[in-house]
Order: structure tokens, then sequence, then C-alpha cells
């Protein structure tokens, strides 16, 4: 037998294969599109002629949405986020997402119909920098009558809206004090003292059974989020705190005075604004002036005179105001922030 020669037997053998010969499997996973389809909050647009949005189209990445009380409304749990969402919604002309978008788009005026553009609730873990919100852009090009799409993903979506050249000084001021103490104290609250079925809530959209198992993946997750707006950098003695794997009661103690000190510098800053908006109150002779807590050359007429810094304001007290009423940040805004709440319900009217 020659050695290239195929022995009988496995010839025999390769040669009975194959018994069944299959079709093609369907390359498209119904499961994971009806997944996705689950958690996307389309917007609702208010039709233009030639508004050129035609060949493009947005996804704002979130960690998780709620639906607001009063409103049908479909809001970001985390202030950022839902910033970003009035902020897009401003710049756009666009509608919140609300739960039956996809059910009334019959019943829509002509005027309305269901935007391109959406919210999706994504997993921290979908970034390199492990930080939501992201903007994903998708340009729809057709070359050679093949219609292609390209997708650009943007990070600093937040810095793209706070650079706005249109932002004045003194807004721009106001605007990082927000950033820093009010910011500071809700993420410091997340990262020692919201319990982990109100952190789940906020910066998880899947639901699980049991969120003790997930206390590992939990504390990864508030490090991504300590490394926001550079909270890490401004509260180095939090964490070390939070990086400390032994914690004892002297630990617990320093702990609580940082907490406590950025609790009361929290109820500093909104006491302020809260006497910004009853002074305008007080002296306005417009009670439409007298809404919000600056005028923006950069509004369109069809919108209110609102600015960037009430979009953010309000975002922290509807973020707030969701979170559990044994919360201490719920407490003093609904306590001593009437004007404010009436201020972001009043900004998230502008939306819905």
């Amino acid at each position: 037998m020659s050695p290239l020669t195929v022995p009988s037997p496995i010839k025999l053998l390769f040669d009975t294969f194959p018994l069944v010969t299959y079709p093609p499997i369907n390359n498209q996973d119904t499961q994971r599109q009806n997944d996705i389809d689950s958690r996307t909050y389309p917007f609702t647009t208010i039709n233009v002629e030639n508004n050129g949005m035609i060949d493009k189209s947005f996804s704002l990445a979130v960690y998780n949405v709620y639906k607001h009380p009063k409103k049908n409304a479909i809001l970001c749990t985390d202030p950022i986020c839902q910033y970003l969402q009035f902020a897009l919604c401003l710049k756009n002309n666009l509608k919140l997402p609300s739960n039956n978008n996809l059910s009334l788009i019959d019943k829509n005026p002509p005027s309305i119909s269901i935007s391109e553009n959406n919210v999706i609730t994504l997993s921290y873990l979908a970034t390199p920098q492990r930080i939501l919100p992201i903007l994903i852009e998708n340009k729809h090009n057709n070359v050679n009558d093949i219609a292609q799409e390209s997708k650009t993903i943007l990070t600093s979506v937040e810095y793209m809206v706070s650079s706005n050249k249109a932002i004045k000084p003194k807004e721009k001021l106001l605007l990082n004090l927000v950033d820093t103490t009010i910011q500071d104290c809700w993420i410091s609250q997340f990262l020692f003292n919201v319990p982990s079925e109100q952190f789940h809530e906020t910066y998880h959209y899947r639901e699980h059974d049991n969120i003790d198992n997930l206390s590992h993946l939990l504390q990864q997750q508030k490090l991504s989020i300590a490394n926001r707006n550079q909270f890490n950098l401004r509260n180095l003695e939090l964490m070390n705190h939070l990086n400390s794997i032994v914690r004892t009661n002297s630990h617990k103690l320093q702990i609580d005075q940082l907490l406590q000190l950025l609790f009361e510098r929290f109820k500093i800053s909104m006491t302020q604004f809260e006497n910004i908006l009853k002074d305008k109150k007080q002296h306005s002779s417009s009670s439409s002036a007298s809404s919000f807590l600056l005028s923006a050359d950069h509004a369109d007429k069809g919108k209110a005179n609102i600015s960037y810094l009430d979009l953010k304001l309000a975002s922290y007290i509807l973020c707030i105001l969701n979170l559990h009423d044994k919360n201490i940040l719920k407490k003093f805004v609904k306590e001593s922030c009437p004007e404010l709440i009436i201020h972001s319900e009043k900004v998230l009217s502008i939306f819905c």
C-alpha cells in the first residue's frame, strides 16, 4: 500500500458522512432584537419641513429609566443622563419618550410622529471608560443605491452641551456649582449611604432576584461612578475609604463626617437656588418670567425661555424625588424646596 493511499475503513467512514445536510441557519437573533426593543424608548418629534435630520439619528445610552408618576414621560434615573435627555430635546425640538409612544403612533396628530432618535438602557460595561451616558450617532448614506450606516460614539456628551457658545459666563459658573456641590453630594450618598436596592434601581436596567449576590459588581460600578466629573479628585479621602478593604469604627466615623459636610454644602446650594426662585416670583410682574432661573438667548421661540442651568437643576430635583422616601436628599427637597419642585415640574412640562 502506498503511503499516500487512504486505508479502506477510514475512506468508507468519510464517504458515509454527512448523513444529513441541513439548510443554513437564519443569522437573525429574534430574542436579542426583542430584548433591545424592550430597552429602547423613542422620542416624539414635531414634524418640520426640511428639518435636515433625515440623514442622521442618535441613541442616548443611559443606565436606567423610570416613568414619572404624574406625567406620561420616561425619564433617566441618573441626573446627568436626564440633563442630557432634556438638552437633546431642547436642541432637536423633541418631546420626551413615553411608555405608550408606539401604541399611540396612529392616534397622534399629523404634526406629531415617533422619532428615529431614542433613549436606550445599557450596561456601564458597554463603554471603554465604563461611564454612561454615551451618544451613538447613526448616519445614513446612500452609496450606489445601497443603504449604509455608520455609527459614531460620543462619550463626552455633557462637555459638548456645556461648551455651547450661547451659554453665558454666569450660567457656566452656576452650572459648575451644580456639578460640584450638588453632584458630589448625590454621588457620595450612592457610594456609602444608599441601600443596594436603590443603587440597583438607579444604575442597572436588569432586575435581579438576589441583589446581595451582586455586591462585588456593585462595588466595581461604584468605583466607575466615582470617576465621573472628577469626583474622585475632589474627594480623595472618600475615595480612600471606598477602596479600603477593612473598615473600622473610626473609618465609619470619618466617612459620616465627610458625608455630612457634603450634605451641608448641598443644602446651602439648594437653599440659594430656592431663594432665587422666590425672589423672582415676588419681584416679577410676569409669572412666566419668574418660572426659570435664567433667561436664555439660545431658546427657541416655540420653547420656553429656558436655560441649560434650569435643565440641569430640574434633572437633579426630579431624580431626587424618584428616590426612596427615607432618603435624606428627598426629605430635604420635599420639606425645604417647594419652589424648586414647582420649577422642575414646569421644566418637565415643556418636553411632555
